[in-house]
């Protein structure tokens, strides 16, 4: 996919994810440097850790955003003990044993082999969509149960 096109789309649909984030009292950052194909949403959990997850919109909108939690000090560094554990969830993995929050809008959801053929309109991965995602799994899969995804 053309890395303008990408670029074009997220600014079509940044507005709208703005909008969202504030109306969900949530923070949504766009990475700094080359690309800015990543959006940021901070978190800090009851028990004061902190959390960053990452949507990374690379191949947008042909491609749902990655859904994953990284390294508040590093964000190149993602995997299961970024993650808050929220206990109404269960983790799966994907090829790469990446965590997967287990929904449609998600590209580990979409690239998971037991999802595969499934076919979604591509509204289901708009940024504001995966904003409200990242509300859902922060507020309402919980209670939290510490760091770290198993």
């Amino acid at each position: 996919m053309d890395r303008q096109l990408t670029l074009d789309l997220l600014a079509e649909d940044l507005p709208a994810a703005e909008r969202q984030a504030r109306s969900l009292g949530l923070t949504l950052r766009r990475g700094e440097g080359d690309p800015r194909i990543d959006f940021y949403i901070p978190h800090t959990a009851q028990d004061s850790e902190e959390y960053l997850l990452r949507l990374r919109c690379d191949r947008y909108d042909e491609l749902a955003p990655s859904f994953q939690f990284v390294n508040p000090a590093n964000p190149e560094e993602e995997g299961p003990r970024w993650w808050p554990r929220m206990a109404q969830v269960s983790y799966a993995r994907g090829d790469r044993g990446e965590v997967v929050f287990c929904t449609p809008g998600t590209r580990e959801y979409h690239q998971h082999p037991s999802h595969r053929a499934e076919s979604h309109p591509k509204s289901v991965w708009k940024l504001a969509r995966a904003v409200v995602l990242a509300w859902q799994y922060l507020y309402r899969s919980g209670p939290y149960a510490g760091r770290g995804a198993v």
